[in-house]
């Protein structure tokens, strides 16, 4: 009888395991886990993680911050947040079920394509060139070194407290700007013992905004003011990238293989460039409007030329190929962000005064459009890291989770956290355990309890009656 009892108990934990993870399968709770960050202006959290799938709170920033820097590496996120009452800080979260570490405390900071170094401004607050300046710090990110390589001339450099930072991939060298006046910049790199330190330019005209490194490639790009410059490493030559271009200059995107960085500048009309660190230009849309780029594809634009014409553009050489487009002016749909893969467009259109906002999906490969999603008010809409799926927010309701074709689209939150948008993504984390694998333990289990119960049953079969009498002589 025990031994029946037995297995009983482990055929009926099989058959619980097995139903768990049937319905954990139709809960959508398998697969990967995908954590976004998002910033509710509810919540008295503030800043939440949620599962992309679920919709289930799996973390949240553990200090009443202001999230103004964001940098994905490998090790994790790294953040940078202001308190109330005004203390900037980097923080790192590294995944699921951890608090995020304090790092140090900053105004402005840089963290290098590897994630082994951070650059940021430390200590006092700048009153201009000449007065008090803030210190640079560079350290690596698990603390092991520290260097304040501007220790001796903070005061005579003024370096503002959120000055443009960057870091070289391999650690050694710093470039910051200092704002000569209100309406010029200079741009000066050091080594992080603190040697080296160099005025790379005189007084450009600007203040400076962005510094991006070039991957596989030894040269930064600034945007000071409105114009573009590269900046070679380690030589610290600094040369305009558009000399002739007029306008505003933005940097649209850098291709690592091809060498080629896309650019975008004009005045009335915007032109289209791509142009490789040497200078020589590869080829070049004048007067189009163009969606944004997608380094990882070989067709990366969606382009809408002077005649109306709408062409899909292969960025590593300027080639085009010709498509029919079913909306006519491309400047009319927003946002637009291509998957992570490159093949996917997702986009944005309004119908009327009183219509609904559509997502729509373009196919840059097949030059195939397709109805996504249809809603009273999307806010905004992202692609899943791996770009399976679609996280979309309607303003009325909340967020909303469906696969990239739009099927299977459900509900993920309500409107408990208020008006919020997507900050970004953590790394995704394998689930250790999904509903696929508790569904085969628990298929497993049935098999090993329904062979105990019939071993079981057959040594009953076997075995006398209790009451029946003994054999007499062998009877």
């Amino acid at each position: 009888m025990l031994r029946v009892l037995q297995a009983a108990v482990v055929l009926m934990g099989g058959l619980l395991l097995m139903m768990t993870g049937m319905v954990g399968q139709a809960r959508y709770d398998t697969g990967p886990l995908f954590p976004v960050m998002v910033q509710s202006g509810v919540d008295p959290a503030h800043y939440l993680w949620l599962e992309a799938v679920t919709g289930k709170r799996i973390g949240v920033i553990p200090h009443d911050t202001y999230i103004d820097e964001w940098y994905p590496r490998k090790q994790g996120i790294f953040y940078g947040g202001v308190d109330q009452a005004g203390r900037g800080g980097v923080y790192l979260w590294s995944s699921v079920g951890h608090q995020s570490t304090f790092l140090t405390h900053a105004g402005g900071f840089s963290v290098s394509p590897d994630g082994q170094w951070l650059v940021a401004t430390w200590g006092r607050t700048s009153v201009g060139r000449g007065g008090l300046g803030s210190r640079l710090k560079i350290m690596r990110t698990d603390g092991s070194q520290v260097f304040f390589p501007t220790q001796t001339v903070e005061d005579e450099l003024g370096i503002e407290r959120n000055p443009i930072l960057s870091m070289s991939p391999d650690g050694e060298w710093a470039l910051f700007s200092v704002y000569t006046d209100p309406s010029n910049t200079d741009l000066y790199r050091v080594r992080r013992d603190g040697t080296g330190l160099q005025n790379l330019t005189i007084h450009i005209q600007g203040n400076s905004e962005k510094i991006v490194w070039l991957t596989g490639s030894n040269q930064w790009v600034i945007a000071v003011g409105a114009r573009l410059y590269w900046v070679d490493h380690p030589g610290g030559t600094v040369r305009p990238v558009i000399p002739d271009g007029e306008g505003r200059q933005e940097i649209i995107g850098w291709l690592p293989d091809a060498r080629i960085l896309i650019v975008e500048f004009g005045r009335d009309y915007r032109t289209y460039r791509g142009v490789r660190p040497d200078g020589t230009i590869v080829w070049e849309l004048p007067r189009a409007f163009c969606s944004p780029l997608s380094a990882d594809y070989e067709w990366a634009f969606w382009c809408q030329l002077e005649n109306q014409e709408h062409v899909l553009v292969r960025a590593a050489d300027g080639s085009m190929r010709p498509f029919k487009s079913p909306f006519i002016y491309l400047n009319g749909i927003l946002p637009r962000h291509w998957s992570p893969d490159g093949q996917y467009l997702l986009f944005q259109v309004y119908q009327g005064d009183y219509g609904q906002n559509e997502l729509w999906r373009f196919d840059a490969k097949n030059t195939e459009f397709q109805l996504v999603w249809a809603t009273e008010w999307i806010l905004t809409s992202e692609w899943f890291p791996d770009s399976s799926k679609i996280l979309a927010h309607d303003l009325m309701v909340g967020f909303w989770c469906m696969n990239a074709d739009g099927s299977e689209h459900h509900r993920i939150t309500g409107k408990e956290l208020g008006t919020h948008n997507i900050i970004g993504w953590g790394p995704t984390i394998d689930r250790p355990m999904n509903g696929n694998a508790l569904a085969g333990i628990g298929v497993l289990l049935c098999s090993i309890g329904m062979g105990m119960t019939y071993g079981a049953y057959s040594r009953m079969k076997k075995q006398p009656h209790p009451l029946a009498p003994y054999p007499v002589n062998g009877e």
